[in-house]
């Protein structure tokens, strides 16, 4: 299986480079993000004694050699600006490494240092300073939903035909695989399609179906209304395969911002997604006592779920306790992607309980960088979405709307992180930081639209 990973990396290099001399590198921009959210992270070649060679870095590095080489002088209007939040980016890179300094095991947290905090500021780097005009935001958005349509796509025959794309690669194991502290009692299969577990698949579902949906809005013709509904099916019944509370709270999260806040057209699409939600509860009653069980069992202190739920809370207190064990702790934390070698012990459920699965991205963060660390997440989260809010607020319709889209999903992931480490594992950090990058560019491109200067091609 391994030639098909060496396959798959060849086509998409050669593919975004066809492209890329062909055209020019902004035209690039929309493949290489299909690709990044679409590929498995199990598409990955195994450098020994190093890292592994992920599809997502391998389009990273080839499209920022085509920046630097293949942009044939072409300077993008975003370019010419200042970059956004370079301050808060650079006090995040040098805290968290310093926290390498800090950390118990150094070569671990400088690796999740790279992929984390590196990755995903190259990912932001070549977004913002690629993207300069309306057309390339709308076709990012078309390859985001078409990637998310190809994976619910998998996911509905994963659920119902047993077979994963995933088996098409080396199986990975990682630590999240290994240690996860609950079995799959009272849920069953749980689809997870081109993502590394369920609730990932379900979180990256909570996105993509809002910008479906904006999608949807912007188009007349019945061709595209077609394919965006059929897509929008697929998404649903899989979001639902994976059995996963936290996506399904997001997304409800994320449909009622949109509902109070958007245009008409959005809200009446929403309005008919919860009519054919409650149409569907009524006339397929399995669906709703599955639903109904997973809640209802939430609560149920003899069930594996509600220890789920539960162990969520206790995590907090046993991660705090285990800060406050000094103050360089407090300051650096343990160091990043250390949590399960602190092998901490605390109270749960009555008795002594080993904590090896860290399932929030927050506390992730808290132990692996400090305190400190957390605020300066919090702080430039915090300004990222400020900014989105902004923009919807103060730009003109309809350029402003996705501005808002962007902003529920802001609010949807960052809702997801406290209750699974999301962030850091498989391609769901990527999809975030396209979707900020897409709202920093939105910004500037529509504030160029409202001062009348025509940035469409």
């Amino acid at each position: 299986m391994i030639i098909n990973v060496y396959i798959v990396h060849i086509i998409c290099v050669i593919y975004l480079s066809y492209i890329a001399i062909r055209k020019d590198v902004e035209n690039a921009i929309p493949a290489f993000c299909f690709m990044i959210i679409l590929i498995p992270t199990e598409a990955q070649v195994q450098l020994s004694g190093l890292f592994s060679l992920t599809l997502q870095r391998t389009v990273l590095l080839t499209m920022l050699i085509f920046i630097f080489f293949l942009n044939r002088g072409k300077k993008a209007h975003n370019s010419s600006g200042p970059f956004p939040l370079k301050y808060l980016i650079l006090i995040s890179i040098i805290w968290g490494f310093f926290s390498i300094f800090a950390s118990i095991q150094p070569l671990t947290s400088f690796k999740r240092f790279l992929a984390e905090i590196g990755e995903y500021t190259l990912l932001f780097y070549i977004l913002v300073k690629t993207i300069s005009n309306n057309q390339t935001i709308k076709n990012t958005l078309i390859a985001i939903v078409l990637a998310m349509s190809f994976s619910a796509l998998f996911g509905t025959v994963e659920a119902y035909r047993g077979w994963s794309i995933a088996s098409l690669f080396p199986e990975t194991t990682g630590l999240f695989e290994q240690h996860e502290e609950f079995a799959l009692m009272g849920r069953g299969y749980r689809t997870s399609s081109t993502f590394p577990h369920a609730i990932l698949f379900g979180g990256a579902l909570a996105i993509a179906i809002p910008l479906t949906l904006y999608l949807l809005s912007l188009t007349n013709k019945w061709q595209h209304k077609t394919v965006l509904l059929l897509s929008l099916a697929l998404m649903f019944i899989s979001i639902y395969k994976t059995m996963s509370r936290g996506p399904w709270i997001a997304l409800i999260l994320s449909l009622i911002i949109l509902f109070i806040f958007s245009n008409t057209v959005m809200r009446k699409y929403i309005v008919i997604i919860f009519s054919i939600a409650l149409i569907t509860l009524i006339s397929r009653p399995g669906v709703w006592d599955t639903l109904y069980g997973l809640w209802d069992a939430t609560f149920d202190t003899e069930t594996a779920l509600n220890s789920s739920y539960e162990y969520r809370y206790a995590l907090f207190r046993v991660a705090r306790h285990a800060l406050d064990q000094s103050s360089v702790r407090q300051f650096f934390g343990y160091g990043s992607g250390t949590f399960y070698d602190l092998q901490l012990e605390g109270e749960f459920r009555g008795r002594i309980h080993n904590f090896l699965s860290c399932d929030s991205s927050w506390i992730s963060m808290m132990i692996g960088t400090g305190y400190v660390g957390l605020i300066i997440a919090l702080v430039l989260f915090s300004k990222i979405t400020f900014i989105t809010w902004q923009n919807f607020r103060f730009l003109p319709s309809p350029y402003n709307t996705l501005c808002l889209v962007i902003f529920s999903n802001l609010i949807a992931f960052f809702f997801l992180m406290t209750n699974v480490s999301i962030y850091g594992w498989g391609q769901n950090g990527h999809f975030i930081w396209i979707l900020i990058s897409l709202a920093i560019a939105a910004g500037r491109v529509f504030s160029r639209i409202k001062e009348g200067i025509i940035v469409y091609k």
